[in-house]
């Protein structure tokens, strides 16, 4: 089973008690993982926590008593990021409400923000459900691929799109970011079965979703779409198959 460990950043305790019975006992449940929950209700403890333990994610209130409040130490998890993350691991529930707090929240790229005025267990769960699916895709897992007696190995995030072989070959066309260059270069290597059970080579077969009969993408690099294409950095491009655009999407 998964272990996921959760930092809950609230002085609230009743809050921060409800926060972490219910992770406790809904997202075993739903997501098959184990969580492990640790509870912060200052910056200084929360920094500490953070820089002695493994957090995967981050729930944080914005007023705190003591030096500094949700959005300093978001600052600080900002850190342990590169900058092409494209989401930050953390929900903000607070009752700063106004649109210049949850502005400055998305702007931070957050994954969720949450008025406590309108929070309710399920809203929560789907932020929460959200943050985990985004951890297990930004993992630093690797991926290997062969070709004749060679194989090479690749971050999973870095696999951006998979296709077959010309003339439905027994091979694989592989688009791959290069993070010394900055340049993306596509690959060949072998094709052993079909495309269907190339997921199931990375640690979570979400890294590599169907978008077209022909195609696989990583989701993590799309960013945006164009009528039936999906728009990846750096100009690449990949076709969107009807029949997928809804799934994908989803």
């Amino acid at each position: 089973m998964d272990i996921m460990t959760f930092l809950v950043l609230e002085d609230d305790l009743k809050f921060s008690d409800k926060i972490v019975k219910l992770i406790e006992r809904q997202l075993t449940v739903i997501s098959g993982i184990e969580c492990k929950i640790e509870t912060a209700t200052k910056v200084q403890k929360a920094l500490r926590l953070k820089n002695e333990l493994k957090i995967d994610i981050h729930v944080i209130d914005i007023d705190l008593p003591g030096r500094g409040n949700g959005f300093d130490y978001l600052g600080e998890i900002a850190k342990d990021y590169a900058d092409d993350e494209p989401v930050l691991p953390v929900v903000i529930i607070s009752s700063q409400e106004e649109d210049v707090f949850k502005l400055r929240a998305f702007k931070s790229n957050v994954i969720g923000f949450i008025g406590k005025s309108k929070y309710d267990d399920e809203l929560a769960l789907s932020n929460f459900k959200r943050a985990i699916r985004m951890v297990r895709l930004i993992s630093d897992e690797m991926v290997t691929f062969t070709r004749s007696n060679e194989k090479r190995t690749y971050k999973e995030k870095n696999v951006w799109v998979i296709t077959r072989g010309p003339n439905r070959s027994k091979k694989m066309l592989v688009t791959i970011y290069d993070e010394i260059t900055g340049e993306v270069r596509t690959e060949e290597f072998s094709l052993k079965t079909s495309l269907l059970e190339v997921p199931d080579m990375f640690s979570n077969p979400n890294c590599m979703v169907r978008c077209h009969k022909s195609y696989l993408v990583n989701p993590r690099a799309v960013v945006g779409q164009r009528g039936d294409q999906l728009l990846l950095p750096l100009g690449e491009k990949v076709p969107l198959g009807g029949e997928y655009a809804e799934s994908f999407t989803y």
